[in-house]
């Protein structure tokens, strides 16, 4: 069976960071490597390329800056050719099927694959629309349109971030798929001592939030 390779292009170098992160270590965690060859990007080293190579996935760091303001990196002038230059030249190296984009706030990826005419995939995690920290270097709807155009498929993680994108964005283009769960993180946890915890009884209720609580989300 011929395998797809796919160059998937990282935002962040941090293991620790936002859930787009986490989704990606995740999807290299399951994904099936009898269907698939992975081989990631890092704007740097840090702890994701340490997890990584946990994962036995073929990782290079090449400079990446974001282009969206308010991101640990967003100087999106600075020596743009010479990025999209050392990604071009890791894609006639690796030459992959899909070139894959996690978040929208790097647009090297999505360049370089044009230039190269590989499909390009952008997986879009964020609402950018009155983001409290995230503000896009050009209009909003100029951003999108690049998005659309620079893009074979667009992924969604919700229909919320969806309702925004399909105003500007191809609909025939966008798929939602919701982020996955590595189970196994919290089957060793139970019950239990969360009730014992909180002075519970074993059959009240309880409401769980799984999310990343911080100002950002509202």
């Amino acid at each position: 069976m011929t395998r797809v390779k796919i160059l998937y292009v990282s935002h962040s170098s941090s293991a620790e960071g936002g859930g787009a992160e986490a989704c990606l270590l995740t999807l290299f965690k399951f994904l099936d490597k009898r269907v698939f060859e992975a081989v990631a990007i890092l704007p740097a080293e840090g702890s994701l390329l340490a997890e990584l190579e946990k994962l036995g996935i073929k990782t290079y760091v090449s400079p990446l800056e974001w282009w969206v303001n308010g991101g640990e990196k967003h100087r999106p002038n600075d020596n743009l050719h010479g990025r999209i230059q050392a990604l071009t030249d890791l894609i006639g190296v690796e030459r992959p099927d899909i070139v894959h984009t996690n978040t929208s706030v790097i647009w090297e990826g999505a360049l370089a694959a044009n230039i190269m005419g590989i499909r390009h995939v952008w997986h879009v995690h964020e609402i950018l629309e009155e983001h409290p920290r995230l503000t896009t270097l050009f209009p909003l709807t100029s951003t999108y349109s690049i998005i659309d155009r620079l893009s074979s498929r667009v992924i969604v993680v919700s229909e919320s971030v969806k309702a925004h994108l399909v105003k500007t964005v191809n609909p025939e283009k966008i798929a939602t798929i919701y982020n996955g769960v590595d189970g196994e993180r919290f089957r060793s946890c139970g019950p239990a001592p969360i009730r014992e915890q909180l002075g519970l009884a074993a059959d009240t209720v309880l409401g769980v939030t799984i999310g990343h609580l911080i100002k950002e989300k509202g």
